[in-house]
């Protein structure tokens, strides 16, 4: 089976899902993490918004 994406990415099917799968829990976590800051705002004020300032930076380094 081919998957243009994989082709694209230049990824075997193994590293691509291994990938996926480390940003799904990630972004599981920080779901759980924006969650619990809605119902109780005390907790986990700054968590949400620096995991995406780095999690942009990781998926798209300076080129300083």
């Amino acid at each position: 089976m081919k998957f243009k994406h994989l082709e694209e990415t230049g990824y075997t099917y193994g590293q691509h899902f291994r990938i996926s799968i480390r940003w799904a829990t990630r972004m599981l976590v920080l779901s759980t993490a924006a969650f619990t800051h809605a119902v109780w705002p005390d907790f986990f004020s700054r968590t949400v918004s620096s995991k995406i300032k780095e999690y942009n930076e990781e998926i798209n380094p300076r080129k300083d």
